[in-house]
């Protein structure tokens, strides 16, 4: 029987703080993404996850893969030996560079860029779960602006989550685009559980759209103006980065590891209580049981009763005499 790998416990504060936050947690923080750049990468692809990390921040982290990417015992005359052709990473080939690149900086999402002839300007977009990949899909920039494009119009601020709008039907006709729509939705919705959104923190929208296998992105910043109600007058202003993509290939996982990473907390299930329900309005629906009632006994208003009036027998007789005397009298 093989030994079992001895685990080293931390021996500072520091080297404790980053294991615990690398621990699973109940409810997440926001997902971080690392922006690799290749050592084949071009000037577009450099530009390109600039943006896009600009777009991402906080939760984004720039990585390059140069000579010191090398492990630490190599020895010097290798790493005075670098060659970008030699240690060029392959995701789709290989992804065990990226994985291990992921979890050194703690990231579940990931942009790589390279070039090369057959496939210039390659964009590879992924996400990892539990420290494996899920899904990636590869790209090739065909047309794009720069934030720089658009001056003045970025909106400021520190953590702001956009709006998505994905247009097109293509983004329902297979597998592959389902997950690529949903792998758009979880890289820029930031926190998954921030609870109440201020409408003035929604400063800007993405616009997806998808037709003939080609990806067009399209960031708008929401500028509020005066109005003649009380109401603001909204208005879209190109902020960039504009991008025009050809979707090439991706790899998605098998159905068991995406039900795997779709699982709910025991912690966060909604405990199912008796005679309640919730319908899709998140509005509670009860049942209330009651016994069988017995109409005949049921309480309803009352209502007032006429009786018929009994006649005057007094009367009745004065009446009976007097039409005695008047037969007399005649």
């Amino acid at each position: 029987m093989a030994p079992l790998m001895r685990i080293e416990p931390p021996k500072t504060h520091k080297g404790r703080t980053i294991l615990e936050a690398r621990e699973p947690k109940t409810i997440e923080s926001g997902r971080k993404a690392i922006f690799i750049k290749s050592t084949s990468s071009s000037p577009t692809t450099t530009a390109v996850l600039k943006d896009l990390y600009n777009l991402k921040k906080p939760d984004a982290v720039q990585y390059t893969v140069t000579a010191w990417s090398l492990p630490k015992d190599a020895p010097d005359a290798v790493a005075n030996s670098f060659d970008p052709k030699r240690h060029e990473i392959f995701p789709f080939e290989n992804i065990l560079p990226v994985e291990k690149i992921c979890k050194k900086f703690d990231s579940s999402l990931f942009c790589f860029g390279r070039n090369s002839k057959k496939k210039p300007n390659s964009i590879i977009f992924g996400r990892l779960f539990d420290g494996q990949l899920l899904d990636m899909f590869e790209f090739t920039v065909d047309k794009f602006s720069s934030i720089n494009d658009f001056p003045g119009s970025f909106p400021d601020g520190f953590g702001v989550r956009p709006l998505l709008i994905f247009s097109g039907e293509e983004f329902e006709l297979d597998t592959n685009r389902k997950q690529m729509k949903n792998f758009f939705i979880d890289f820029f919705r930031g926190e998954a559980n921030a609870g109440l959104i201020s409408l003035q923190g929604v400063k800007y929208v993405i616009n997806f759209y998808l037709k003939d296998n080609k990806l067009s992105i399209r960031p708008y910043s929401i500028q509020l103006f005066k109005s003649d109600s009380s109401t603001p007058r909204v208005e879209l202003l190109p902020t960039g980065p504009f991008m025009d993509l050809t979707i090439h290939r991706a790899r998605l996982a098998t159905v068991d590891l995406y039900e795997e990473s779709y699982k709910i907390p025991k912690e966060l299930k909604i405990k199912k209580k008796k005679n309640m329900s919730v319908d899709a309005f998140k509005s509670k629906l009860g049942n209330v049981h009651m016994e069988r009632q017995d109409y005949a006994k049921l309480e309803l208003r009352k209502e007032r009763n006429y009786k018929h009036a009994e006649p005057n027998k007094g009367l009745v007789q004065q009446i009976e005499d007097y039409r005695n005397q008047v037969d007399s009298s005649q």
